[in-house]
């Protein structure tokens, strides 16, 4: 294996020194082969012990159900494994609390012996009673087991990694080509939850898992709390999956690794591959001057006959649109500016305008130089001095304080204490916020990837940008400027925002900001146009009249393509500027 990128796989050392190694050091073979393959017959009761022997070149460890005891748990180079089973019975209380012991069902177990490059494995079978059911897994492709009912029933699918959503509890995708599911939670060797990170799975390997079927909220089928049972390392494998860059020209690297013979490949001119160094890939972006844009990156690795790809997807910020929200990182406080806080790319948006408490929610934001540009500065917090430290307040007027025991912030107009925070700016260039009434200081929660303030540390402090000029636009990433003919032959999208330029028309709502909006190459309409991006599904907050538009004035909006009674619509749009 090629290590182009030095750190990104040391989970995969990490996932043996968390597994039940105890105090072992792990150094795993390559290979491990055994004497037995076959499905294993047990009986019931008093089943004696089974041996079978290992071969590796290195160490080794085994994974087993909870009713099979093995001995050893792990090795090193050849060695004999010894298997004990339990009885297959439960004991059953009456109604009047008489005890009486009963043989389960059928049931099957999976004995793996794994190595770096994967498992070697048998299956169990336990006799059982006949009358009642199996806990029999049916193995099936990912596209039969979503046509399967939900139940009880357990499954063994196996699929590549697409993405991963949660790396401590092992929120993933996996697909295998007939169709994708999500694993909601993914337990350990060892049945345990949260240890997600022990067993080095990354996107792109094959892993077998098992589970039952559930959907949730009637749409979204997944298996919940997944039994990890192996997975296989992909020849290929990327540091990142998402890689965002400024306007400007730039060039940047992206760790990879891989196997065998590697081709990089662009599906857009405007970034090109420039090369491959003990670093990783690196790549040439060139300067962008109109809207944001997205390159695809294919790369793709051959090995032994084998032949695996990943995907890289490089946003790229567009120009400017209009002067925006500007937003500099700094190192000392002065009272009455307003500013944004932000850690791990996270801003940290106000408390909802509908609550009075809660944890601070976040987006993602982008620092290029030391500057993140924003529409407006509606996620600034106002920050000025007071007896014993500083108050932060929100947009809509109202400050955050802290009481009790609670981790979450609470906002009011007028709070009567809990409201001053220290503020101190580490070596680092992260700050310290801190609650002088509870000792607690503003962080980005790890676990939750929401705003709290703890007594310990629990993840990132934040950086706090000072707002260093304002107007409309700002940073437009993930936005594609297009005419008004162009929107309209687009597909319908909830996620893509469409940038247009026109003049104003037709019958206008000045309550809701309904309207005509053509330009030269066609007229459409604008269901609803706001002060500021609510977001997709957002309800209408009446903000038009506060722009004082009217008829013939030529605008810039963003919105969505959407559509009703076949009639192609701007949907929760909102305004960037006026010429």
């Amino acid at each position: 294996m090629k290590k182009i990128f030095k750190s990104i796989f040391l989970a995969a050392a990490a996932m043996f020194a968390l597994a039940s190694c105890q105090d072992k050091d792990v150094n795993l073979g390559s290979r491990v082969s055994l004497t037995q393959t076959d499905e294993l017959q047990v009986a019931a009761e008093g089943a004696g012990a089974f041996t079978f022997g290992v071969e590796s070149d290195g160490d080794w460890l085994v994974v087993v159900p909870s009713w099979i005891k093995a001995n050893p748990r792990h090795g090193s180079g050849d060695g004999v494994i010894t298997l004990t089973f339990e009885d297959n019975y439960s004991l059953v209380a009456d109604e009047a609390g008489n005890v009486t012991r009963e043989m389960n069902g059928v049931r099957h177990g999976t004995v793996s012996v794994e190595c770096a490059s994967g498992a070697t494995s048998f299956v169990v079978r336990q006799d059982g009673d006949p009358e009642k059911p199996s806990d029999e897994v049916v193995t099936l492709t990912i596209g039969e087991f979503l046509t399967k009912p939900d139940g009880a029933q357990v499954y063994q699918i196996t699929g590549n990694v697409t993405r991963i959503a949660n790396t401590t509890y092992g929120n993933l995708y996996l697909n295998d080509g007939t169709g994708e599911v999500y694993i909601y939670g993914m337990l350990d060797r060892d049945g345990n939850t949260k240890n997600f990170g022990s067993l080095g799975i990354g996107v792109g390997d094959l892993v077998t898992v098992q589970g039952s079927k559930t959907t949730y909220n009637g749409t979204t089928i997944e298996i919940v709390n997944a039994q990890y049972i192996s997975h296989v390392k992909s020849i290929i494998a990327l540091a990142e999956t998402e890689k965002k860059i400024p306007a400007d020209e730039s060039e940047f690297t992206v760790g990879v690794d891989y196997k065998g013979d590697l081709k990089v490949e662009s599906d857009s001119q405007w970034l090109a591959f420039t090369g491959l160094t003990s670093d990783g890939i690196s790549f040439k972006a060139f300067a962008n001057t109109e809207a944001a844009r997205t390159a695809t990156v294919t790369v793709t690795a051959t090995s032994d006959g084998k032949t695996a790809s990943a995907e890289l997807k490089v946003i790229q910020a567009g120009a400017p649109v209009g002067s925006g929200s500007v937003f500099k990182k700094v190192s000392a406080i002065t009272s009455g500016k307003k500013y944004i806080i932000v850690a791990n790319g996270k801003i940290a948006l106000p408390v909802a305008a509908d609550k009075t408490y809660g944890y601070l929610q976040v987006e993602d934001v982008t620092d290029v130089n030391g500057s993140i540009t924003l529409e407006n500065s509606d996620n600034a917090f106002t920050i000025e001095s007071a007896t014993g430290g500083y108050t932060i307040k929100q947009a809509d007027g109202r400050y955050l304080y802290q009481s009790g025991t609670y981790n979450s912030f609470n906002v009011s107009d007028s709070p009567a204490s809990g409201n001053v925070w220290a503020i101190t700016f580490n070596a680092d260039g992260t700050a310290k916020v801190l609650n002088t009434a509870v000792n607690k200081y503003m962080q980005l929660d790890s676990k939750y990837g929401t705003y709290g303030s703890y007594d310990s540390e629990k993840g990132a402090m934040p950086v706090l940008y000072e707002l260093s000029g304002e107007g409309g636009g700002g940073d437009q990433t993930g936005v594609k400027k297009v005419t008004v003919a162009e929107f309209n032959a687009a597909a319908e999208s909830d996620s893509q925002k469409y940038q247009l330029t026109g003049t104003i028309g037709g019958t206008i709502n000045d309550t809701y900001g309904n309207f005509d909006l053509t330009d030269d190459s066609g007229t459409v309409y604008v269901y609803g146009l706001t002060a500021t991006d609510n977001g997709y599904g957002a309800k209408n907050d009446k903000s038009y009249a506060s722009l004082g538009l009217k008829a013939g004035d030529k605008i810039t909006i963003i919105g969505y393509r959407g559509s009703f009674n076949g009639k192609i619509e701007v949907m929760y749009a909102y305004f960037v500027s006026k010429q």
